[in-house]
């Protein structure tokens, strides 16, 4: 909920900071989920559903970003985002894997935005990562639980004996294998 409250005031003073610049505004949501959070799994006492980041960036009160991109890879929440975005113009929703979208976007010179990448664990990969910098367009917020990589780095174990998919799938998010120096006597 703390990095929902967060967000919404970035998106608010970002569109403050850049509604007299001549850039068109685009936010993307990489994983949008369905735009709302059952909060029960969270808080005995809260409310059922609160507003996910999809529904926020909808109400950013300062200046609307011009585009709104919410992708996520599941049907059911691509359907749920469609209606909440209730004919919105500047919505576009897209259904299927976030690497892949992201290393096919391609943007105008007159584009400035805010990226927001909050996976359910490790899917985001460095080559993305390397891609969206390479845009030098976009504010990007990467949240990801630290206890989805330290459950791959195994305690008493020396790098070359981490299992190969393990391995594999640490170079992935780290880009190569200089996760290895984390393993120093």
């Amino acid at each position: 909920v703390r990095k929902l409250d967060i967000l919404e005031r970035y998106l608010d003073a970002y569109t403050t900071a850049l509604k007299e610049k001549p850039f068109r505004l685009i936010y993307i949501d990489a994983f949008a989920g369905s735009g709302e959070i059952d909060s029960r799994a969270h808080f005995d006492d809260a409310k059922s559903f609160i507003d996910g980041s999809a529904r926020i960036v909808l109400e950013v009160e300062s200046k609307r970003f011009d585009e709104i991109v919410f992708n996520d890879k599941d049907k059911n929440r691509c359907q749920a985002l469609k209606h909440m975005a209730n004919q919105d113009q500047r919505v576009q929703v897209c259904q299927g894997d976030a690497n892949q979208y992201l290393r096919d976007l391609r943007l105008r010179g007159s584009h400035r935005g805010v990226l927001f990448l909050d996976p359910f664990a490790t899917q985001v990969d460095w080559a993305t990562i390397e891609k969206i910098a390479a845009l030098k367009a976009l504010g990007t917020w990467i949240l990801f639980p630290v206890m989805a990589i330290t459950r791959l780095l195994p305690i008493n174990k020396r790098p070359e004996d981490i299992d190969d998919s393990l391995r594999a799938n640490l170079d992935r998010i780290f880009g190569d294998a200089g996760w290895k120096e984390l393993y120093q006597e």
